[in-house]
Formats: structure tokens, sequence, C-alpha cells
């Protein structure tokens, strides 16, 4: 799979790892998480260290509408969403447009969190 090249202009695709759709643990509530592949910073004790590699074989390309239509799917049944990692910061403009889109419907603005280093 190529690198998302839109994301260094439009934040529109964005490098994932995994979804999760339910979570409890990332933050306060039901959440759906994304988890973005990337990390610059290694961390001995990393927590998700499969998410460390950029061009990771098991992570793939998600756009930013892929991103908004999973959240109203599960729009009912979660409190708020993380975008976490790797390190969700290097994927910036993704993150903003993705916090921008869910701000833009009321029914899909619970609290948002974005978890980094």
């Amino acid at each position: 799979m190529s690198h998302p090249k839109q994301e260094k202009t439009s934040g529109s695709v964005a490098r994932v790892a995994s979804v999760l759709p339910y979570s409890c643990v990332d933050g306060p509530g039901n959440r759906m998480v994304f988890f973005l592949q990337g990390c610059q910073f290694r961390c001995p004790g990393c927590h998700n260290p499969e998410t460390i590699e950029r061009d990771s074989t098991s992570a793939f390309d998600m756009s930013l509408a892929e991103a908004v239509t999973a959240i109203y799917q599960q729009r009912h049944f979660i409190r708020g969403i993380t975008v976490s990692g790797g390190e969700a910061s290097l994927q910036w403009r993704f993150v903003r447009a993705l916090f921008r889109a869910v701000k833009q419907h009321s029914e899909l603005a619970p609290p948002y969190m974005l978890d980094r280093h």
C-alpha cells in the first residue's frame, strides 16, 4: 500500500493501524478510537509497538469521509472519539479535518480527544 499523498496538503486521508468501534479505556465513556500508523519516538516501553512503522503492511488508508461515516454509524453507542497511535500528531492535518468535520454535525459532535506523547 502506498502512503496517502493527499495527507500532506489536504488531510483527506490517514494511514490507520486500526479502528476500535467501542473502547472504555481510551478516554472518558464509551469511545470510538482511531489508531493512526507511524511514530518517531520509538519509546522502549511503547504500548502500541505495531503502530510505530509508517510502512506497516497491516496498516491501511482511510479517507476523511470513511472516518466520518464510521463515527456516524456508531453515533448512538459512543460518547466520544479518540485519535491515538503511534503518534497521531504526525498526521495532524487529518486529525484537524476530522475534528472539524465532526464538529459541523450536531449529531456527531461528541467530545473528542487527541492522545499523544
